[in-house]
């Protein structure tokens, strides 16, 4: 039993360094039908710029949640169960990983920016 409370660490820390790695090369698991309605490079910037732009708010509201959890468990100084270590090891990783997320999400929204107004309009 102490051996599942010890792989929740490692499980729950590779699941969000790989969401962010994959938010990082732009691919997140993602239903791109709208790309082929997209004729020139100059729409398609624009609907990837508006979509990234969409995941910003959404980004900054679950680093916001994962703050707030963060703060909770170093108040009441959470342990686990059976090995009583600090979750606070648990509660930290959610919060790095949605604020990188956070960051590549606006770096996407700035660069497909750039994109749709150097494009020309062909």
């Amino acid at each position: 039993k102490s051996i599942e409370e010890l792989l929740m660490l490692p499980t729950i820390w590779l699941y969000f360094i790989g969401a962010v790695n994959a938010t990082r090369k732009e691919e997140q698991v993602a239903a791109r039908l709208l790309n082929s309605f997209c004729k020139t490079k100059r729409q398609l910037a624009l609907l990837r710029c508006t979509v990234s732009g969409i995941a910003v708010p959404v980004s900054v509201w679950f680093t916001y949640h994962s703050y707030d959890l963060l703060k909770y468990s170093l108040r009441m100084r959470k342990r686990s169960t059976i090995l009583r270590y600090p979750l606070i090891f648990v509660d930290v990783i959610p919060f790095i990983c949605f604020l990188l997320i956070t960051i590549f999400c606006i770096v996407e929204t700035v660069r497909y920016f750039k994109i749709r107004i150097n494009t020309s309009s062909e």
